[in-house]
This record gives structure tokens, sequence and C-alpha cells, in this order.
């Protein structure tokens, strides 16, 4: 067995798989989730994923109905039973079965869902330059509905990915809502412009990515700063390069945006270098 779903206690297979119609998590999108990668059966930044959790469940009033350790030690049971060896995780954390309505009090037990699945990066194993586009979707403003909720409200990020395939590119890069750049439906982004290093920053409301710190960290590492603030539209069409970085997508390079090659239109050293390092140290 390869693919395998646990839900409130129980492993089973996807054809078994089944949540009540009443759980909140369906009806109102009312629960929170993390992607987390695991590389040789080493779970990649698990206290970091976790961590973001418990921030998440704070953020909705949602206790948490498993521990971090009791969390590890079934995402590792998992890995045993499926055989595999490299892995995505999705865990998911629902309001649970409650009355139609959207209040969330009479939910007394909130539903836990981990799905351990053999998924490659985003963009494909190969990393492939992705042409992007400004999406019309915007981020809303941090003061309505932060997206450092990792919530299982993803409308605007659904939205995005049609509209990236409407428009014929790989993906888009959402603004927010002054107009600044501030993520992809499923990823952070890094523009490099002359020397500069930028990537948006939490009031630009993004998503606060766990793979994108630790590119923060590799850069530092490597002897190259970054400035976390705003980036505006033109930067990046005026880029000397640009990429992705997510857990579910990994880095991939950006090689056209709204139709106009960055830099070179191939993936730029910042990139090289970073990926290399991404790569040494997932593989160690």
């Amino acid at each position: 067995m390869t693919d395998l779903i646990y839900i409130n206690g129980f492993w089973t297979d996807e054809q078994d798989a089944k949540i009540s119609v009443l759980d909140h998590g369906l009806l109102y999108g009312d629960g929170i989730y993390e992607g987390i990668r695991i590389y040789k059966r080493q779970i990649f930044k698990y206290h970091e994923h976790f961590e973001r959790l418990q921030r998440s469940a704070r953020g909705i009033g949602l206790v948490l109905p498993i521990s971090g350790h009791d969390l590890e030690r079934l995402i590792g049971e998992g890995l045993e039973k499926t055989g595999l060896l490299n892995a995505y995780v999705r865990v998911v954390i629902t309001r649970g079965t409650g009355p139609i309505g959207p209040d969330p009090t009479p939910c007394y037990q909130p539903g836990l869902i981990l799905i351990i699945k053999d998924i490659p990066p985003l963009h494909g194993d190969d990393n492939p330059t992705l042409k992007t586009a400004i999406s019309t979707m915007r981020r809303v403003a941090v003061d309505s509905n932060t997206a450092e909720i990792k919530s299982l409200n993803y409308l605007p990020s659904v939205l995005g990915k049609a509209e990236a395939s409407r428009l014929g590119v790989d993906d888009v890069v959402m603004l927010d809502s002054q107009g600044f750049l501030s993520e992809a439906p499923v990823a952070n982004i890094f523009v490099r412009v002359g020397d500069r290093i930028l990537t948006p920053s939490v009031t630009n409301g993004i998503l606060p990515g766990i793979t994108r710190q630790f590119v923060i960290e590799l850069l530092h590492s490597l002897g190259q700063s970054v400035e976390v603030g705003n980036i505006t539209p033109i930067q990046l069409l005026n880029a000397d390069e640009a990429f992705l970085t997510g857990t579910h997508a990994e880095i991939v390079p950006i090689s056209e945006h709204n139709g106009q090659l960055l830099g070179d239109g191939v993936p730029g050293p910042v990139f090289k270098m970073v990926k290399a390092a991404f790569d040494e140290s997932v593989s160690r």
C-alpha cells in the first residue's frame, strides 16, 4: 500500500476514506492544515510546521486534537505502513461535525485527517522554468482575513490557479490590497533586481512559508542579504531573476512574466545557488 489516509483514529485507503457531510471543515472551510515534505524518511522542518499549525489553531480558536509528539509519531507510523522513502504529508484539522450554521460552538470534537502520498513538486520533478502573470485576484488586507492562518479557506488560491490556466501560464502572482507583490496561490516569491534579493513580508498578505524562511537562512549562510518588504509589479517585470518557494513547489525559477523574459530567460545564479544548497540539505 503506497497511499494511506488516517481519519479520526483509523488508517484506511483512499477509496474508503470518508468524513461526515456535516463536518464544518467541508461546510464552511472551518479548519486548518499543514503540508509537510518527507525526504529519506526524515520529516523536513517538522517543529516549524507544527508551530505554524499551533498558530493557525489559535488564530481560529481551535484546540488541536493531538500533541506535537503524537503527530510526529503518527506520521512515522504512516511512513512505515506505506513504505515510502520520500512523501508529501497533508495534516488537516477540521472544526468537526455540527449542525448546519456557521457557529462553531456545537462542534465539540475536532477532526484529524492525515494524508500520506508520493507527490512530486508542484511544477514537476525537473524544476522547469515557469511562465507567470499578474493575477486579478488580490490577497485580502491583513486586518480583514489574514493569510497567516493556513486555513481550509483557499478559494482565492483556487481562483488564481484557474486564472493561470485561462491565461495559458504556469502560475500567477497575486498582489496585496495596495498593489504590491504578495505571493503565488500556493508559493512565496523571491525577486532579484541587480544585487538586491527581495521577498514580500507578512504585511503583504503572505503565508509565512517554511521553505521561504529556510531559503532566507540559506541565502544568509551563502553571504547574501535579503530585503523583506514591498515589491512593485514593475520591479518584478524588470527583475534579473525570480523564483517561487513552497513545501509543495519546493524551489522553481520563473523565466517569463507577463509575456516578457526575466533577465536572460534562464534560471539565474541566485536560484542555482539556493537550489543546490537546498538539495544538499534535504539529501543528507
